[in-house]
């Protein structure tokens, strides 16, 4: 599957994740998020519909499956921080948010809320460079798509 850098994607995305609650634990939303099949749906371009949905079904339609966990909900823009930024590991490693969840765990998740102070200015490239080095490559990824170069 190829997955195309959308504007619309990405922000619909971090308006969902600004929108959550601040007592959840979104770190084990976002994950769980991550590996579900709607936000499969959500990414796949097949599709082709993904900005005509609105980012609240696709938090009812996932809350249908999952039960949002109390703890540590963070910031607004924290959450819509650790939203566009996991979602520029789908775009440039170019493989599903599952593979993702399912290689680094929900450490990935918390490393990038946790790290938003420092790493909000920084770019998508470096951000990428870092997460290469720090965190190493998925499997059967061996370089960037760099089509987000923010």
């Amino acid at each position: 599957m190829n997955f195309k850098y959308n504007y619309m994607h990405i922000v619909k995305l971090e308006t969902m994740a600004r929108r959550l609650p601040d007592d959840i634990d979104i770190v084990d939303y976002w994950y769980n998020f991550f590996k579900s099949k709607i936000k499969e749906e959500i990414d796949n371009p097949e599709l082709n519909t993904t900005t005509s949905y609105s980012h609240t079904r696709w938090r009812t339609d996932f809350e249908k499956i999952y039960t949002p966990v109390k703890g540590k909900g963070y910031k607004d823009y924290e959450r819509g921080f650790l939203a566009q930024f996991s979602q520029y590991l789908i775009l440039e490693f170019q493989t599903p948010g599952k593979a993702i969840a399912e290689h680094y765990g929900k450490k990935i998740f918390e490393w990038i809320i946790e790290s938003e102070s420092s790493l909000h200015t920084i770019g998508t490239n470096l951000f990428m460079q870092y997460v290469a080095e720090e965190w190493g490559f998925p499997p059967n990824v061996s370089q960037f798509a760099r089509i987000v170069n923010c």
